[in-house]
């Protein structure tokens, strides 16, 4: 085993700096709209991996792909998040399962988490609704 230096005299100035205690920062961006996805596979496989997904809005599509595993030792967020901007409105969602299976979707509310099983019909609704500022994390 190898030893590492260490000493608690460069550390701390270093954490907490030596003049100032802390910084309150706010975001003041715009309130954009957001449409967060959490798939379910039951014919594919269960995190969905592979699934691709389109996105259909008045101002145009957006095609986003579960994927696992982006480099050595990690894993990716599984959910799908969608930045709408200033369009609320979901023309149509289309799914292609890793499976085959192909599934479309309207009528789904924005500024949500939504969870959507293969070829189960609409899709679920999450608990959590957050303002249209940032998607949150879903405890579901």
């Amino acid at each position: 085993m190898g030893n590492a230096l260490f000493s608690w005299e460069y550390f701390i100035p270093f954490m907490f700096g030596t003049k100032h205690l802390g910084q309150y920062l706010e975001n003041d961006s715009l309130k954009n709209h957001w449409l967060g996805l959490k798939l379910v596979g039951t014919k594919s496989n269960k995190d969905a991996i592979g699934a691709l997904v389109e996105l259909n809005t008045k101002k145009g599509r957006q095609i986003r792909s579960i994927v696992s595993g982006e480099g050595f030792l990690s894993d990716s967020d599984k959910r799908l998040i969608f930045g709408l901007g200033d369009e609320s409105n979901i023309e149509k969602l289309s799914i292609l399962w890793p499976s085959g299976e192909k599934q479309t979707l309207g009528n789904l509310e924005a500024d949500r988490y939504w969870q959507i099983e293969e070829n189960q019909g609409e899709g679920k609704a999450l608990p959590i609704k957050a303002s249209a500022t940032a998607p949150p994390l879903p405890y579901a």
